[in-house]
């Protein structure tokens, strides 16, 4: 599992022959829509090791400032703050499933009542939406959005 969106929809990643017969058996097993996505790779897998590497030692070189505002991490479905905080969620998290529903749900439990979508389309909202109906969904995708 690289994903676990919203109630209903989980994404999984893997080699284009494991994504092929993991959709055949959810077919099988009754699942409603089992399609791939266009992405650029298998995401939240090992498969990003070589990249992982890359940016952890981007992250060992970069000097973080602590911040003024709360960070919830789709890693591990957390609040966090503070720079040397920032830098450890960075480290390893390429190859770690997202737990978005839980993030959401958490940031909800906390007092979030209005979530952003920053960058094109909707589908993060759509998802908000599921996992929290009553929230304030706002897409910002232009300038002209601000």
């Amino acid at each position: 599992m690289a994903n676990d969106n919203a109630p209903g929809q989980v994404v999984i990643a893997g080699s284009a022959a494991g994504i092929e017969a993991a959709g055949d058996a959810a077919r099988a097993a009754g699942a409603r829509r089992p399609m791939p996505l266009a992405v650029a790779g298998a995401f939240h897998t090992p498969f990003m090791s070589p990249a992982q590497a890359e940016l952890d030692a981007a992250v060992a070189t970069t000097t973080f400032r602590p911040g003024t505002a709360i960070v919830w991490a789709n890693v591990d479905a957390s609040a966090h703050g503070g720079a040397r905080c920032l830098a450890g969620i960075v480290v390893g998290s390429a190859l770690l499933a997202r737990p978005l529903a839980e993030e959401i749900t958490a940031m909800a439990a906390a007092g979030v009542d209005t979530f952003v979508e920053c960058g094109p389309g909707t589908v993060l909202g759509g998802m908000v939406k599921r996992i929290v109906p009553d929230a304030t969904r706002r897409s910002v995708s232009t300038p002209a959005d601000l």
